[in-house]
């Protein structure tokens, strides 16, 4: 499975509910990138996305309604998570084994100059292959197996950069 973008996925008022899903949440420590002895001090603001919440928002079926939705059709959604990205704070790579990811950028505003790419890596994590800029209204659709990372926003940006990400299993036959 390719990395795959698509812009404007929502309707303003459906990406205002999920920002205000986000920025609403309780967030706690805990989330890491990876289980490296060396980045295992390095913790993140994140939020598990309650299953009340999937459910009243319809996020699955409203992903599944967008053009990326068609390649979810053997898949079950898994689990959702909210991070919350601080200027200043450093990411490594990592990788989220069988699972195939639904990134979704859902700040309602958000500056190029501001930063908060998402980055992808070769099978080695030698070279960078793929840069998602940030963008509001974004999602991206990859295989779990291929190393990424995130890059902080800039001190200059006024707000937290909040992504949604939406881990899904094959169905198992």
């Amino acid at each position: 499975m390719n990395i795959t973008v698509l812009n404007n996925v929502f309707e303003f008022i459906y990406q205002e509910s999920l920002y205000n899903l986000c920025s609403n949440s309780s967030f706690k420590l805990g989330w890491s990138d990876g289980g490296d002895i060396e980045t295992s001090n390095r913790v993140f603001f994140h939020s598990f996305i309650p299953e009340e919440a999937v459910l009243k928002l319809n996020i699955d079926n409203k992903i599944r309604e967008t053009s990326l939705g068609k390649k979810l059709q053997n898949y079950t959604l898994h689990q959702g998570v909210i991070n919350c990205s601080r200027p200043g704070e450093s990411y490594w790579e990592h990788t989220h084994e069988d699972m195939v990811v639904v990134l979704y950028y859902p700040n309602l505003r958000w500056r190029r100059e501001w930063g908060g790419e998402t980055i992808f890596y070769d099978d080695n994590r030698e070279n960078l292959i793929f840069a998602s800029e940030y963008k509001s209204n974004r999602m991206v659709l990859f295989d779990g197996k291929i190393p990424h990372s995130v890059r902080a926003p800039s001190y200059i940006s006024d707000q937290y950069r909040f992504t949604m990400s939406f881990f899904y299993t094959i169905n198992k036959k």
